[in-house]
């Protein structure tokens, strides 16, 4: 039998531990309702944020257009320098030239070209502080137009953002260059040139006649080798070689102290070596006499002297007898150094030395000399023939002809006496040149030390830096921004404001090199430029080129300047005036110049605000502690009244602007000749719409100042 039981049926419910279909649907409705919900809110509060981007952006390009002008300045600066040392460099090499007879000519052109840069500087310089004074009063205007543009840019189909971007501070500290007189240094330059010039001519004639009387001494001495001449006589005559007789293959490289002293090592040598050839008494008789010659002109010799330097010459070369006559005048013929006898019958002698036969006859009276022999009338010894003429006999003999020692020595003798007159005159006109150019290369110097101080230095508006305040005046309705069934979309999201602050970073100069380094691009190839001599136009680009290179560059520039001239003369002043002026130059300490990038960065805007004391910062301080406690409540937007202030200076200043101006032109020969223009364009749809963006932006807060809103802060 079966029994059935009866079970309630119970709607949506089952007891095996499942979930209802219902509760399922519910659970899921829930959650895409919170995940809707959560994405709404994310992108309400993402398009919030994007005007705080956009104001960040538009605070960098307002900065931007500051970090430019420091680059413009940079540029100005730089070109102000580089044709101050141009032009001084151009004028100091114009000196060093006036020094060298072969490059006199190019000297004048030289120095003029080195005033006319200089006046071209000056004007130039006068210009760049006139057209840099008008575009830093114009820089806020052209932060704000780019601030403008960058936000409308910007602007999408849920987005319509205006900007009023301000520079801080609003004006910059006006230009001015130091006043620096030149003229009273630059006014006797050209007179000077002149009697440099004609002192340098005179002094370069000396220096050659000098230079023909030391050539003539070192062939004597050894140049003319292998024919006679005194390194030849002393080997071959003596036998010397090595140190004590040396060989000089250029005359450059020989100086009389090589002469003296060979002759030194010649006439000790000769002494030790000298001996009869033969045993006849009249060898014998000779070779006594040549000994004692010998000695005597060792004697002589060692008293000469070679001082030389490169300032100074003096020398004595002792002259040795050439002959009976000259040699009364010496000691060869007062010394008592020849025996002197007396025979049975009374009569004295004197004989040529103590071994003569005759002197061993006869009884010894002690010594004489010639001068003895000849004023008391001697009769000749007639074993020896000792007689004056005998002694005279032996320089006589060496000096006359080609063969003998003796006869260089003297050509070497008498051209030290001329090359040292000859010297001395080129000291005089060395001198006259020295002197004068001394006193030309201190002024340059001085005139180099006070380029340094004409410089441009800037501090313009927005060096603090710039804040940006951006309105994105579009609402938004949650609906639009996530469609959907689940979740109501009455919310709606009005107008957003947004501010921000950059400020200028310091940067790599890489930036600021390149602009200088293409300041010239097109410039180098001017037919007028055949009226700068290629030296002080080779300075002044190079220069400039290299301007980051400071000093160093210069130095380099101008030595090869100078290797390209003709340094080497016969009076050696023109090394000794490259040598000087690039002292010159190395003193007066042209460090490398501050060429550093200026990049804008990010800020909070209380660092901008607080750094400058003005009604501007001062109003966005406190609007900043307005909306800081505004959260959840009404209030008129403090920010209104900031806007009118700073939109009001923006279009007084653009009103008053010109899309296109010329800094400064460098204009190296005046009106007539070629120019380089400095100017700043800033392109016609920006000047022709930024009247509009800046209105437009005042307008729209304007505006929305009447109204009254909640104010929130976006976190």
């Amino acid at each position: 039998m079966r029994v059935f039981c009866y079970r309630p049926s119970r709607p949506f419910f089952e007891d095996d531990g499942g979930f209802s279909t219902v509760g399922m649907v519910l659970a899921l409705l829930i959650s895409v309702s919170l995940l809707i919900g959560a994405t709404q809110v994310y992108k309400l509060r993402s398009v919030a944020a994007d005007v705080q981007n956009v104001a960040d952006a538009c605070a960098l390009a307002a900065e931007k257009q500051v970090a430019s002008f420091y680059i413009v300045a940079q540029v100005c600066d730089s070109a102000v320098l580089s044709l101050s040392v141009a032009g001084l460099t151009s004028i100091g090499i114009g000196i060093v030239a006036a020094c060298i007879p072969p490059t006199q000519a190019i000297s004048v052109k030289l120095v003029e070209a080195g005033e006319k840069i200089l006046e071209a500087r000056t004007r130039f310089s006068h210009a760049c502080i006139e057209g840099l004074n008008k575009l830093q009063g114009l820089l806020p205007v052209f932060a704000a137009l780019d601030a403008a543009a960058l936000a409308q840019a910007n602007a999408g189909p849920d987005s319509n953002y205006y900007a009023i971007a301000v520079l801080t501070p609003l004006e910059g500290k006006e230009l001015a260059l130091p006043e620096h007189s030149e003229e009273d240094a630059l006014g006797g330059i050209k007179e000077q040139r002149d009697n440099i010039a004609n002192a340098a001519q005179s002094a370069e004639e000396a220096a050659q006649k000098a230079n023909e009387h030391k050539r003539k001494a070192f062939m004597a001495d050894c140049g003319n080798n292998p024919s006679y001449c005194m390194y030849e006589r002393a080997g071959t005559l003596a036998g010397l070689s090595g140190q004590s007789n040396p060989h000089y293959a250029h005359v450059d490289t020989w100086s009389f102290s090589v002469a003296l002293k060979r002759s030194q090592h010649y006439y000790a040598q000769r002494f030790s070596q000298e001996a009869p050839a033969t045993d006849a008494i009249e060898e014998q008789a000779r070779s006594a006499i040549r000994k004692r010659f010998y000695a005597y002109a060792l004697e002589q010799v060692n008293q000469g002297y070679v001082h030389e330097s490169s300032e100074s010459f003096e020398a004595f070369f002792p002259l040795l007898p050439r002959n009976t006559e000259e040699m009364r005048q010496t000691n060869l013929y007062t010394e008592a150094a020849y025996p002197l006898t007396e025979s049975a019958d009374g009569l004295r002698h004197m004989h040529a030395w103590p071994g003569c036969p005759a002197a061993q006859e006869e009884s010894s009276c002690g010594f004489g000399s010639v001068a003895e022999l000849e004023t008391q009338g001697l009769p000749v010894c007639e074993s020896c023939g000792f007689s004056a003429s005998s002694v005279g006999h032996v320089a006589s003999a060496s000096t006359s002809i080609e063969n003998g020692f003796e006869y260089h020595y003297q050509i070497v003798a008498h051209e030290a006496e001329n090359y040292e007159r000859e010297y001395e005159a080129l000291a005089r006109q060395s001198q006259q040149v020295k002197g004068p150019a001394e006193s030309l290369f201190e002024s340059v110097s001085q005139l180099l030390k006070n380029a340094l101080d004409y410089r441009i230095e800037v501090c313009p508006p927005g060096h603090i830096g710039a804040i940006a305040i951006v309105v994105d005046t579009s609402g938004v309705s949650a609906a639009d921004i996530v469609p959907n069934s689940l979740v109501g979309g009455q919310a709606y999201l009005g107008s957003r404001m947004a501010i921000s602050a950059a400020t200028l970073a310091r940067d790599d100069a890489n930036e600021a090199d390149t602009v200088i380094s293409s300041f010239l691009d097109g410039f180098f190839s001017d037919t007028y430029l055949g009226a700068i001599p290629g030296a002080a136009f080779d300075i002044w680009s190079s220069f400039l080129v290299s301007y980051s290179k400071g000093s160093q560059a210069l130095s380099e520039r101008i030595k090869t300047v100078l290797n390209s001239l003709p340094l080497v003369g016969a009076s050696g002043l023109g090394t000794w005036a490259s040598n000087k002026f690039q002292n010159t130059i190395e003193s007066a300490g042209l460090a490398p110049p501050d060429l550093v990038s200026h990049k804008p960065v990010l800020v909070n805007t209380y660092h901008v605000a607080a750094a400058d004391q003005n009604a501007f910062t001062q109003g966005l301080l406190g609007a900043k502690q307005a909306f800081s406690g505004a959260y959840g409540g009404i209030a008129q937007d403090p920010l209104s009244a900031l806007v009118g202030i700073a939109g009001g200076q923006l279009l007084s200043s653009y009103n008053a602007w010109d899309a296109t101006f010329v800094i400064a032109r460098i204009e190296l020969f005046g009106e007539d000749g070629p120019s380089i223009p400095l100017e700043i364009t800033l392109p016609p749809a920006l000047k022709e719409a930024g009247g509009g963006f800046i209105e437009e932006a005042i307008n729209e807060w304007y505006v929305r100042s009447g109204q009254s809103v909640e104010l929130r802060r976006w976190e």
